[in-house]
């Protein structure tokens, strides 16, 4: 089955991959994962079709924006005395 890996897709990029099945948990076995040691993708990760797992890495690097602004706000509020 095909799916389309979207837990490194700020570092990496959407990942196209063969996967042959699910476990129990909804996760998926990532063969060519960028991350040695993070091979699996759970539910939420990975999508059977490739827009919804478009739509879903904008929406993090949306939030991952939002993130960032956040930091910088913190950041100017800082004073020293």
């Amino acid at each position: 089955m095909k799916v389309y890996v979207t837990k490194f897709a700020l570092e990496s990029g959407i990942l196209e991959c063969e996967v042959d099945s699910v476990n129990e948990f909804g996760a998926v076995y990532v063969a060519n994962s960028p991350y040695d040691n993070d091979r699996y993708a759970h539910k939420g990760e990975w999508f059977t079709d490739r827009q919804a797992a478009i739509e879903k890495a904008y929406q993090m690097k949306h939030e991952a924006i939002e993130n960032l602004f956040e930091q910088i706000y913190q950041l100017e509020k800082i004073e020293f005395k």
